[in-house]
């Protein structure tokens, strides 16, 4: 027996995702994604929701900006009316965090869409207010309410989606991401129609009673909150300690850049697009929705791939292949022109490219923090589950707040290319990073230690179940 333990101790501590599982029994078969009739329903709820809010969020940006300059609402008021909802995602994403342990993720997530969509219905008739002072106040104040909403709802999906799908996090939330993809998609052209056939009312009527409508198979399908959840109030601490952990800090900032990815083209690429290619508007929206159309085919893909795999060598893939986008988007002025100039199809392409980037940067994210807070021992369950998810709700809104921002300044300094072009090595940075950073992480005593005290070491194996069948990051 003394033998055995000197072997043991002898061979180096595996990660979890190293684990060569022949010659060990009862191991249990990993549970599928549609394995049983609470998850297909569970998915089918939180996807159609996903789909309305993503589908509100982009509805307005054809037809709002006009309606305000009626109003004699200047452009930077717009911008503001439209940054204050993702500031209010920011801010209280942590506190729904806190909060979904005590009254439930369902009993949240219901409270959320309630103010959501009487946000959404009140919202189309500030057209009414009778002068611009009062309708700057009202916009700012029902947006406000609207991010308060949104925040709710987002943090208490991704707590459900987390909770329902431990085993299969990534393929769950791939699916989740392709119906948001359809809704940011869906949402101008849906907006801009129903604008032309009712007016300034008609779209967020629409879309509120729609909220309101999928209310009710939440309401009767999702499962209940049970009184264990009801009872835990120490959500705080527990969002101080996972904020704390080095690897979910550090892909917490990473989901920061995620969202930059998805809003740094908002404010410049019409410009950078149809001024030098003369396109007509209807030819600009098409291009925009490449990079959303090639996402929503290929973040189901990346989920199950990532399911399969190391989730944090696909979110440096996905880094990568993001920064090698942007590089050809200018394309950046230290490319030869020769080989790569400035058209239409290379734009088209980088944009293409883009959509595939963004799958494995930001699907597989939200399952690499769960698994880093079991590497290092956090407490299970809804605490750390809810914790987890309003950091990635509140930093992915980060990145769409500061993603514009940033664009501006260098495209107002530097111009267009070489804007793309720091932004796409700021993405290759991003990569390396985290390969240096998972390496250095892995051969650290904290990292051995952990995974020694909470998951214990049988001849130089782990026994995480959940992750098996995962395969090394590095060698």
């Amino acid at each position: 027996m003394n033998e055995d333990k000197a072997v043991s101790s002898s061979r180096p501590l595996e990660d979890p995702g190293r684990e060569d599982v022949e010659g060990q029994e009862n191991v249990q078969v990993k549970p599928g994604v549609f394995d049983t009739r609470e998850k297909k329903l569970t998915l089918f709820c939180i996807s159609l929701y996903w789909f309305i809010i993503c589908c509100a969020y982009a509805m307005i940006a054809p037809f709002f900006p006009g309606e305000a300059s009626k109003k004699g609402t200047n452009t930077t008021i717009v911008g503001l009316i439209f940054a204050v909802f993702p500031l209010v995602v920011i801010l209280t994403s942590p506190v729904v965090g806190i909060v979904i342990p005590i009254i439930g993720p369902k009993s949240t997530l219901i409270l959320g869409l309630i103010l959501e969509a009487g946000a959404q219905i009140i919202f189309g008739f500030l057209d009414l207010m009778p002068n611009k002072l009062s309708f700057i106040i009202f916009c700012f104040l029902v947006r406000i309410v609207c991010g308060l909403g949104a925040a709710t709802t987002s943090t208490s999906c991704f707590t459900l989606l987390t909770m329902t799908f431990k085993e299969n996090l990534s393929p769950a939330m791939g699916i989740m991401e392709t119906f948001g993809g359809f809704g940011m998609m869906a949402g101008p052209p849906i907006g801009g129609f129903l604008y032309s056939i009712g007016g300034f009312k008609l779209p967020f009527l629409a879309v509120g009673s729609l909220a309101l409508v999928a209310m009710l198979p939440l309401y009767f399908i999702l499962p209940n909150d049970t009184s264990e959840n009801l009872s835990n109030k120490s959500g705080g601490k527990v969002l101080f300690q996972a904020v704390t952990t080095p690897s979910i800090a550090v892909i917490a900032i990473t989901i920061a850049v995620g969202g930059m990815t998805l809003s740094f083209l908002d404010p410049t690429l019409q410009h950078h697009l149809q001024k030098p290619f003369h396109l007509s508007p209807t030819k600009v929206g098409l291009m925009f929705l490449i990079g959303p159309g090639v996402y929503t085919i290929v973040a189901p893909l990346c989920g199950m791939i990532a399911d399969k795999s190391d989730s944090r060598i696909m979110i440096v893939i996905g880094s990568f292949i993001v920064g090698i986008s942007y590089v050809l988007l200018g394309p950046t002025p230290c490319l030869p022109s020769t080989v790569f100039p400035s058209s239409l199809w290379l734009n088209g392409i980088a944009l293409a490219i883009l959509g595939i980037g963004v799958g494995p940067l930001c699907v597989p994210a939200l399952a690499d923090m769960n698994l880093s807070a079991k590497r290092y021992g956090l407490p299970e369950g809804i605490l750390i589950q809810s914790a987890l998810s309003s950091i990635f709700n509140s930093m992915f809104n980060v990145g769409a707040i500061a993603g514009p921002t940033l664009v501006g300044i260098l495209v107002q300094h530097l111009g267009f290319p070489w804007a793309s072009g720091i932004f796409g090595f700021v993405l290759f940075f991003v990569g390396f990073f985290l390969i240096i950073f998972t390496f250095l992480e892995r051969k650290s005593k904290r990292y051995r230690t952990s995974l020694e005290s909470n998951f214990g070491v049988a001849g130089g194996h782990s026994v995480l179940e959940s992750d098996t069948e995962k395969k090394p990051l590095l060698g």
